[in-house]
C-alpha cells in the first residue's frame, strides 16, 4: 500500500488542521502543510505523484464554498483523492447558508474516490443528496479518543475547586456563534434559581469574533454568573484546567462531530451534553460518560446530576488514533488508492493460456468422479489441460474409460493411513505436468467456464491464488448457495481483493488454483496433517506469508450436491470434536493470534523481536527491561545476541521458551521486530503497531521520544512481516516503509532491575 500524501491546510490550532497532522503522524505518508489557501498552488503537477488525502472544510479552503470548492478541484486535477469532510452542513445554520455550503460538500464529495466522515449523522448528509449516484467509499470514522499529555489529576497540590463542585461550569474550545456558550447563559438566565456561580470559557475567541467577548459578558450578568476567558491554552494547562472543572458542558446545539466532547472522555470526565444525533451516537458507546440535556434545560439537568458526577473516573480506551489510522489504511487498500497494481489483472485474458492439471483427491466415489470427468470434458478453457486423480487409499482404484475423454487421465496412489487429504493433493500435484495447478475435490463438480475463470489470474501472475465459488447444490440449481459466512467475507474484502493477514480463514481448498511456482514455493499441502479440515488455511496462511495474491473470483462456479460441513454432522457433540481436533492441530502450525490462544507458549513465535549487535553496550539492566518488556506482549519470542547477556541474566531465561540467545538469527516471525535503541511497549495498546503492520504495507519505521522533556524523537526499530520480505526478495514491492510514532519505554540510562520486576 503506497499512502497518500497529506494536503493540510490552515492554522495549526485548528481542530481540523490538528486531526490531519495526527492522522499523518499515525497513518503514515508525506504531509504537504499551508497556513492559508492564499498560499496554495495551483498547478496539480507541483504535487507529489499518487493519490491525495485532503482534509476540508470549505472556509479553509476559500471566501465562500463555491470558491472553494472550485480551488480544491483545480489543485487536485487527476489525483485519486480521498476526501475526510469535517464541519458538515446542518440544516439550523440557516437556508441560505446550508443551500451553498451543502453543493459544494456533494460535488467534492462526487468527484472523490474515498469519502471519510467522523458521525453516523453526517454519513446522512451525504447518502441523502447521492441518491442518484451513491458512493461507493463512504466511511464513517468516528474522531479518536485524544491521547492525554500529561498525568496530573486533581489533588491536594492542585488549586481547590469553587465550595460546591456543582456551581463550577466549564466549555473547552475555541469561542465563536453557537458553541453554546450563549445559549447556556440564556438558559440560566431565566431560571434565576439555578445556583451556578460561575462559566468558564477553557479556550480564546474565534478570529473574527471578538464582539461576542462583550456579549458574553452581558450574558453573564444577566444569568448571575461569573463569567473567566481563560484565552489559548497549551496542551498540558488546558488538560489541567479540564480535571479542574466542576461540570463539564458541550452546549451547541448542532453539531455532527465535537472533538471537545471527545476530549472530556478521554480524560475520564462526565459531559453535559446538549441533545442531537451525534451525542446520541457517543452515548450508546461510552453511556457512563455523556447526560443528554434536551430543550436548552440547562438549569435542571444540573439540579438533577449524581453527588459523584464530577468526579473523574477510568476513561475509556477502546477508539484512539492507532484504531483511526487502521480504518484510513482500509479506505486506501481499495482502488485506485491500492497501488500494488495486481487486481487490474483480474478479469483480463492470457496472452497464452498454459497447459493446467486438475488434481482431484478421490476415496471411494466412483460416481462423483465419473461427474468431475464429465464436467471437465465440457470446459471452454482456451488452453490445454491433464486430469490427475490422487487415490487416499480407496478399497479399489478409480476405474474410468480413458478413450472416453478428449483429456489425459492418470491415477496416482497412496495407502490408506487415515484421511489424508493434503498428502493426496501434494501426491497429484507430484505427478501433474501443469504450469497452473487447479484443485478441485472428488464431490465438487465444475461449471463450463470453471478452468477458463479461475485460472486468468495465475497465468497473468505467478503469485496469483484464486478460489473459486462453490455452492451447495445439484449442477444447475440456481437456488444453491454459498456458506453465509463466506459470502460476508467475499462482500467485506472485495472478493479478496483487500485480503489481509487474516484472510487464509477463506482460503478453500475444494476450488484453489494457484501456479506451480507459488505451490512449490510454499512447500504444497502439509502432509503431517491427518483428518478433516484445516490443510487449506494452513496452506492459505503460509501462502500469504509468502506473497501470494488472493483473489475470490465468482464466476469460477463449481457445485457441491451434499449440503456444507454444518449440514452434514450427526449432532452437536460430533461437530465439536470434530471442529476441536481441527482447531488444535492449526494452533501449532499457525502462529497468529486468532489460530492461538493467548496464554499458551509455543516454541515458534508470531512476534520475533531481535536485539542488535550491539545490545551488549547498553546501559547495565538495559538488555533485561527490554526482553521483559516484550515478554509481557502477547505471541512474543525474544532473539538475544550472546554477547548482550552475562551468564548469569542468561540463566534469568534459562527455563523460557521464548527467550533465545544465539549466535545468529532463527527463521523469521510471521511480523519482526528489529530493534536499534533500548526499547519496548509500554502496554498492550502501544503494541497495537506491531499486529497492524500488514496493513501498513508490511514495513514500519519506528519512532519514539525520549529523554527527560520527552520532545526528543528517535528511531528505535523496524517492523517487518514475512510477506513483505517475501515480495522483497522477488521484488514485487511498490511500497516503502511506513513512518510510525509510538509512545514506548526507552532505557538509556542504568537500570535498577528490582525497581524493574517489582516497582520499588
Amino acid at each position: 500500500m503506497t499512502l497518500p500524501t497529506h494536503l493540510i491546510v490552515g492554522p495549526e490550532q485548528h481542530g481540523v488542521v490538528e486531526y490531519g497532522l495526527l492522522l499523518a503522524k499515525h497513518a503514515g505518508g508525506r504531509v504537504v502543510r499551508f497556513d492559508n489557501w492564499t498560499a496554495l498552488p495551483t498547478d496539480p503537477r507541483e504535487f507529489p505523484a499518487g493519490p491525495l488525502q485532503i482534509y476540508f472544510t470549505d472556509h479553509l479552503f476559500g471566501s465562500s464554498p463555491s470558491e472553494a470548492l472550485t480551488r480544491v478541484l483545480n489543485l487536485v486535477g487527476n489525483h485519486p483523492l480521498s476526501v475526510s469532510f469535517h464541519d458538515v452542513p446542518q440544516l439550523e445554520e440557516g437556508a441560505d447558508r446550508f443551500a451553498r455550503r451543502a453543493k459544494a460538500y456533494v460535488e467534492l464529495a462526487q468527484r472523490a474516490d474515498a469519502v471519510v466522515v467522523n458521525s453516523q449523522h453526517e454519513a446522512r448528509f451525504f447518502t441523502q443528496r447521492l441518491t442518484q449516484n451513491p458512493h461507493p467509499a463512504l466511511r464513517v470514522v468516528p474522531l479518536p479518543l485524544p491521547q492525554r499529555v500529561t498525568t496530573i489529576k486533581p489533588s491536594s497540590s492542585t488549586p481547590p475547586n469553587p465550595p460546591s463542585i456543582h456551581d463550577d461550569i466549564a466549555i473547552m474550545g475555541f469561542i465563536y456563534p453557537g458553541k453554546g456558550h450563549m445559549e447556556l447563559l440564556d438558559s440560566l438566565s431565566k431560571n434565576p434559581a439555578h445556583g451556578i456561580h460561575s462559566l468558564r470559557a477553557l479556550g480564546r475567541i474565534a478570529d473574527g469574533h471578538e464582539w461576542l467577548a462583550d456579549d458574553l459578558r452581558s450574558a453573564s450578568m444577566r444569568a448571575g454568573v461569573d463569567l473567566e476567558i481563560t484565552g489559548f491554552l497549551d496542551p498540558e494547562e488546558l488538560e489541567q484546567e479540564m480535571f479542574r472543572a466542576g461540570i463539564p458542558v458541550c452546549a451547541h446545539r448542532h453539531f455532527s462531530a465535537s472533538g471537545s466532547l471527545m476530549k472530556w472522555i478521554s480524560l475520564g470526565r462526565r459531559v453535559l451534553v446538549a441533545d442531537g444525533p451525534y451525542p446520541r451516537e457517543l452515548r450508546e458507546r461510552w453511556p457512563n460518560f455523556i447526560v443528554l440535556v434536551e430543550d436548552d434545560a440547562w438549569p435542571e439537568a444540573i439540579a438533577a446530576l449524581p453527588s459523584d458526577f464530577c468526579d473523574p473516573s477510568d476513561p475509556p480506551s477502546d477508539w484512539t488514533w492507532a484504531q483511526v489510522a487502521s480504518s484510513y489504511h482500509q479506505v486506501w487498500m481499495k482502488e485506485p488508492f491500492d497501488v500494488m497494481k495486481n487486481y487490474p489483472l483480474v478479469g483480463r485474458n492470457p496472452e497464452h493460456w498454459p497447459l493446467v492439471s486438475v488434481v482431484i483427491p478421490y476415496f471411494d466415489n466412483p460416481e462423483g468422479l465419473r461427474a468431475i470427468l464429465r464436467a471437465l470434458a465440457e470446459q471452454d478453457y482456451p488452453g490445454e489441460f491433464e486430469c490427475v486423480v490422487a487415490d487416499d487409499g480407496s478399497s479399489s482404484p478409480p476405474t474410468f474409460i480413458p478413450e472416453e475423454y478428449s483429456f489425459p487421465i492418470r491415477v496416482e496412489r497412496q495407502a490408506d493411513q487415515g484421511f489424508r487429504a493434503a498428502a493426496a493433493r501434494n501426491l497429484g500435484a507430484g505427478g501433474a505436468r501443469g504450469e497452473v495447478l487447479a484443485f478441485v475435490d472428488g464431490d465438487t463438480i465444475p461449471s463450463r467456464a470453471y478452468l477458463r475463470e479461475a485460472v486468468r489470474l495465475p497465468a497473468l501472475d505467478p503469485r496469483g491464488l484464486v478460489v473459486g465459488r462453490r455452492v451447495h447444490g445439484e449442477v444447475g440449481d440456481g437456488n444453491a448457495q454459498e456458506p453465509a459466512w463466506l459470502r460476508d467475507a467475499w462482500l467485506r474484502t472485495g472478493n479478496l481483493t483487500g485480503a489481509d493477514d487474516t484472510s487464509w480463514r477463506f482460503i478453500i481448498s475444494a476450488v484453489l488454483t494457484c501456479h506451480r511456482q507459488l505451490f512449490d514455493r510454499v512447500g504444497g499441502f502439509d502432509t503431517t496433517i491427518v483428518g478433516y479440515g484445516g490443510e487449506d488455511w494452513e496452506f492459505g496462511w503460509r501462502a500469504w506469508n509468502a506473497g501470494a495474491l488472493f483473489h475470490h473470483n465468482p464466476a469460477a462456479l463449481a457445485f457441491h450436491p451434499e449440503p456444507d460441513w454444518s449440514g452434514r454432522q450427526a449432532g452437536w457433540e460430533e461437530a465439536c470434536f470434530q471442529k476441536n481436533s481441527e482447531t488444535l492441530a492449526l494452533a501449532k502450525r499457525i502462529t497468529h493470534p486468532l489460530a492461538r490462544p493467548e496464554g499458551v507458549i509455543f516454541d515458534d513465535a508470531d512476534v520475533l523481536v531481535q536485539l542488535p549487535d550491539n545490545a551488549g553496550e547498553w546501559p547495565p539492566g538495559a538488555a533485561i527491561a527490554v526482553i521483559t518488556g516484550w515478554l509481557a506482549i502477547p505471541y512474543v519470542h525474544v532473539v538475544v545476541p550472546a554477547s548482550a547477556l552475562h551468564s548469569e541474566e542468561t540463566g534469568l531465561f534459562a527455563d523460557d521458551p521464548r527467550v533465545r540467545v544465539v549466535d545468529q538469527r532463527p527463521a523469521l516471525g510471521r511480523i519482526n521486530v528489529d530493534l536499534q535503541q533500548a526499547a519496548w511497549p509500554t502496554d498492550r495498546s502501544s503494541a497495537q503497531c506491531i499486529f497492524g503492520v500488514d496493513g501498513l504495507g508490511g514495513k514500519c519505521t519506528v519512532y519514539t521520544s525520549s529523554g527527560r522533556s520527552g520532545q526528543e524523537e528517535i528511531q528505535v526499530g523496524t517492523i517487518t512481516t514475512a510477506r513483505y520480505r517475501s515480495l522483497e526478495v522477488a521484488g514485487h514491492l511498490s511500497s516503502t516503509a511506513t513512518d510510525v510514532f509510538v509512545t514506548w519505554n526507552t532505557a538509556r540510562e542504568p537500570i535498577r532491575l528490582e525497581r524493574q520486576f517489582a516497582g520499588w
